[in-house]
């Protein structure tokens, strides 16, 4: 497929390329907001590495989710929810904090050791890779201490109580950790049906190799159905998640914030899960219909084309129960 002119000037040069975009996202999102440029350069850096090591399609290490897009939409998601922070306890976050939780969310996924036969974690290794970078432009170790713990809580694991961020309350809080975790694992719950539009191909294409055949539409099945749970989990524990880092008064304000920015997404979110659960055969159904080998294959990628199909049945539903 053709590319457009964007991914045409990331891949000639990802650092001037995630530099411009980053002082966009600040400058129109959080203008009130001063960054300094040793953070924009750091960001640009990790974002770029990540391009050069896991976001090229034709490089053995190619990882279709968790690549620099993946980076950028968490600095994203995570500046938003430390804005939600900032208006519901000003007295709790600091200007510097933004700029902290640009580079840790840049950098919480620029290493993955067990592609390497590393004894460190993937996120103890990121957060290693990020640290050593803000040493090479002045940070202090208080800095980087925070920026290395805020990467340590986004570590998941499978648990009884489904994905879990299992060391995001071992730490001394800090509003950082909590905005990356947040900003890392709630992409459905803030962004709604678009997210899991686009993430279902790219997550299932990181594990296995996509091919249009009969098994692909049960594939996708389950992933949405994994991801349903995974997004009504995420629902159930936010509250126990602030109450970590805030006393109940401050966990009130920001449940009262979140639910004023993100009412219509969570409505949404519950509305499309309900769906999900209640009608993964006639998906599965759909999605065989919609992804018998299509002419346009050459010129479409299979994730495009899954995207545009799960876009087709998940946007124009009804909305039974």
């Amino acid at each position: 497929m053709e590319q457009s002119p964007r991914s045409n000037e990331r891949e000639a040069s990802p650092k001037t390329y995630y530099t411009k975009k980053l002082r966009k996202l600040v400058g129109e999102q959080h203008p009130s907001i001063q960054i300094n440029d040793s953070a924009y350069t750091v960001a640009s850096e990790l974002l770029g590495q990540a391009y050069e090591r896991y976001g090229r399609v034709d490089t053995s290490e190619y990882k279709a989710y968790h690549n620099d897009t993946h980076g950028y939409d968490v600095i994203d998601r995570s500046l938003k929810i430390l804005a939600v922070f900032d208006a519901s306890v000003p007295e709790k976050i600091h200007l510097h904090d933004y700029e902290l939780l640009l580079i840790a969310a840049a950098g919480h996924d620029s290493w993955f050791n067990k592609d390497h036969d590393s004894e460190l974690s993937d996120e103890e290794a990121s957060a290693r890779l990020t640290a050593e970078l803000m040493k090479q432009f002045g940070y202090p170790e208080l800095d980087t201490v925070k920026v290395n713990n805020a990467i340590i809580a986004t570590t998941t694991e499978h648990s009884e109580h489904g994905i879990v961020q299992s060391r995001l309350h071992e730490r001394t809080p800090s509003p950082i950790s909590l905005a990356l975790a947040m900003g890392d694992i709630n992409a459905t719950t803030m962004e709604g049906t678009s997210r899991i539009i686009s993430d279902i191909p790219t997550l299932l294409a990181e594990t296995q190799k996509l091919e249009l055949n009969a098994s692909l539409p049960l594939k996708i099945t389950q992933l949405l159905l994994l991801q349903q749970s995974f997004a009504s989990d995420r629902l159930s524990t936010i509250h126990d998640d602030l109450r970590h880092f805030f006393n109940e008064d401050e966990t009130r304000a920001i449940q009262t914030e979140l639910r004023n920015n993100y009412r219509k997404r969570g409505r949404e979110l519950l509305s499309l899960t309900e769906y999900i659960s209640n009608h993964s055969e006639e998906i599965q159904a759909r999605l065989h219909e919609l992804l018998t080998t299509p002419t346009t294959v050459g010129t479409y990628s299979i994730i495009e084309l899954v995207q545009g199909a799960l876009k087709h049945i998940l946007t124009s539903r009804t909305h039974k129960s």
